[in-house]
């Protein structure tokens, strides 16, 4: 279940930063969250506007919000650690992604999975 949600997660935003206008990208966090939690960034819609997408850490939970949403909604399972890099200074064209999730196990315990996206690369300069 928690490789699965992971994948599935990492697959939306390999998907959404890959149509980034890379010129609009901002790696930051959310006040009280960790370091590097938050990313920020427009793409094109179909009808050619643009449009403002941020996955951020708050707590324990993954969140989405577009647009001119006041707040995101929460997506995927309870989460441990999210990090956006910049794996090479001399190009912001290029964003790692690492998520790490965690689920309870039957004697109390937790279970983490650690996943990374090394060098999405943001296809609108």
């Amino acid at each position: 279940e928690i490789q699965r949600e992971s994948r599935a997660t990492l697959s939306n935003i390999n998907r959404e930063l890959r149509q980034a206008l890379a010129s609009t990208v901002v790696v930051d966090q959310a006040t009280g969250q960790p370091p590097q939690s938050r990313i920020t960034f427009q793409r094109y819609k179909p009808d050619g506007s643009l449009e403002t997408v941020s996955y951020y850490q708050q707590g324990r939970k993954l969140y989405l919000k577009t647009g001119s949403a006041a707040t995101g909604k929460p997506i995927g399972m309870p989460l441990r650690f999210l990090a956006f890099t910049y794996p090479r200074t001399d190009n912001d064209g290029i964003v790692s992604v690492s998520l790490t999730y965690e689920s309870a196990t039957y004697e109390g315990g937790a279970k983490a999975l650690q996943m990374a996206v090394e060098k999405v690369r943001i296809m609108n300069p």
